[in-house]
């Protein structure tokens, strides 16, 4: 069923790249779609996140950018989508030896350790592979659970929280250029206390953000109720109305 289902997406996607097809798609180009991709997969991100029903539509999108990328590349690059998805379906099987071959894995923990000596097999480096386009917080965790896979990892989160605290007072001494560098570093040590917490820290900061937002405008809110403005006011006033929107539920602030 889903091979027929892709079958209609891929001839719908041909379709709309034709000479005669949209103006919009037929536009598109490898380095355009980059962006398309992006927005695409935080929305789906955003859909799992609220478990709501927009998952399905999400996932679609998804998958029609995927196809309309696959297609620019073969018109582009003499790509071919057959190859493609037979050299993903060879991949995977080569990296699931514990499914269709004669290993064993019997925890996640094993799979990844194989995996690991797989890549080292084929050549692969263990962390350059890793992308520098990923959000650097994300790519900070993953650096640090691939070195972890080989035992260098600090032991628990007490002690990475140790060399978090290190971190802060090296920001504390050093200044210009040498404090962002420090910075940087302190970034990276809390990233990785997050992942020995079992958090993702991108996602933990994504909340904050989303809390700030969301307090922000409550904020505007009750200072626009009181016939005031923000910009009017002093750090000290935006302060205190900053203190009150904190304790202010929703339902006052709404228009």
């Amino acid at each position: 069923m889903a091979g027929k289902a892709f079958g209609k997406l891929w001839d719908l996607v041909v379709r709309l790249r034709a000479p005669d097809g949209c103006p919009w798609d037929r536009a598109q180009t490898l380095r355009s779609m980059k962006k398309e991709l992006l927005e695409e997969v935080y929305e789906l991100l955003d859909a799992v996140e609220s478990d709501d029903r927009a998952l399905e539509e999400e996932l679609g999108d998804v998958l029609l950018t995927v196809t309309m990328i696959l297609r620019i590349a073969q018109e582009e690059r003499g790509v071919d989508p057959e190859r493609v998805m037979e050299a993903t379906v060879q991949k995977m099987i080569h990296l699931h030896p514990h499914v269709f071959g004669e290993a064993r894995a019997r925890t996640a923990e094993e799979v990844l350790r194989q995996w690991e000596r797989l890549r080292r097999q084929s050549g692969k480096k263990r962390l350059m592979e890793i992308p520098r386009t990923l959000p650097a917080l994300l790519r900070a965790q993953k650096l640090g659970e691939r070195a972890a896979r080989v035992g260098f990892d600090w032991p628990g989160p007490e002690e990475a929280w140790e060399k978090v605290r290190e971190e802060v007072k090296e920001v504390e001494q050093a200044s210009g250029e040498r404090q962002k560098e420090e910075l940087g570093d302190l970034l990276f040590a809390l990233a990785q206390w997050a992942r020995l917490r079992g958090w993702t820290a991108e996602e933990v900061l994504q909340k904050a953000c989303d809390k700030f937002a969301t307090r922000f405008e409550r904020m505007q809110t009750l200072v626009e109720q009181a016939g005031e403005r923000l910009e009017d006011m002093s750090l000290s006033e935006l302060e205190a109305w900053w203190q009150r929107s904190k304790d202010a539920p929703d339902r006052q602030t709404s228009n």
